[in-house]
């Protein structure tokens, strides 16, 4: 089930008292409200039920009516923790300050997609170019912290602890082993999965899981040469870092 938010043609204005839909058509009738001497509020609310005439015009020609719903409000008080994707062509200031309520409320492996302008910090994981600048991030889960590796072909009775940093999707560290550390080779992060690779004694071991909340369950892939043997590992965090 996919549930796609747009959030698009909004400027903020707190005169108004929430986010109010603008464009060519909505400033003009706006300039002709103002001289008939309408009240701001008045015109809000003229301009809101002016703009909901017109995007549903717009969804009934698109055969969309019945699967679309639209609402002018506030951006940041909407209720989007239940999308899977987001759309946004806002301008980059008002991008910026939605960076935290996305990354905040959003589950990890939701796609957003901004138009022309997009996160300032926050590298896109794909961009392109058709006509206009398109950029795809996607919500990446947490796994910042120290986690303690479950894998018994591995360990071997050992203690594993894996020590992990994180900037958006991008992933560091490694694991303190009795009597030494193992870096945590081509580390990477795409929403929910995480993947990393330890060496030990010149075999590589491809470790891939999921993340949920305080653990990861996955398999790793092990061996020499073009024969590869797999075994489940799960993963326990044992401390967070914010």
């Amino acid at each position: 089930k996919v549930k796609i938010v747009v959030v698009e043609g909004f400027i903020e204005d707190h005169s108004f008292g929430a986010a109010q839909p603008r464009g060519r058509a909505a400033d003009a009738v706006e300039t002709q409200l103002r001289r008939i001497k309408l009240s701001r509020p008045l015109r809000a609310e003229v301009l809101e039920r002016i703009s909901r005439m017109v995007v549903d015009e717009n969804a009934r020609r698109a055969g969309v009516a019945s699967r679309a719903t639209f609402r002018a409000q506030d951006v940041f008080a909407a209720d989007i923790k239940e999308a899977t994707v987001v759309t946004m062509y806002l301008l980059s200031g008002l991008v910026a300050k939605l960076e935290s309520k996305l990354l905040a409320e959003l589950r990890p492996g939701t796609r957003i997609i901004a138009h022309d302008y997009g996160f300032p910090t926050w590298r896109p994981d794909r961009e392109w170019r058709i006509s206009k600048h398109y950029m795809l991030y996607v919500v990446p889960a947490r796994v910042a912290g120290t986690w303690r590796i479950e894998a018994p072909f591995m360990t071997r009775g050992r203690e594993f602890v894996l020590d992990l940093a994180q900037a958006y999707q991008t992933v560091s560290g490694g694991v303190r082993v009795q009597g030494g550390y193992l870096p945590a080779f081509e580390a990477g992060l795409a929403g929910d999965v995480l993947s990393f690779v330890l060496v030990e004694n010149d075999v590589s071991y491809r470790f891939e899981g999921r993340v949920r909340g305080d653990a990861i369950d996955g398999v790793v892939r092990f061996g020499l040469g073009p024969k590869q043997d797999e075994a489940p590992f799960t993963t326990r965090r044992v401390a967070a870092t914010p």
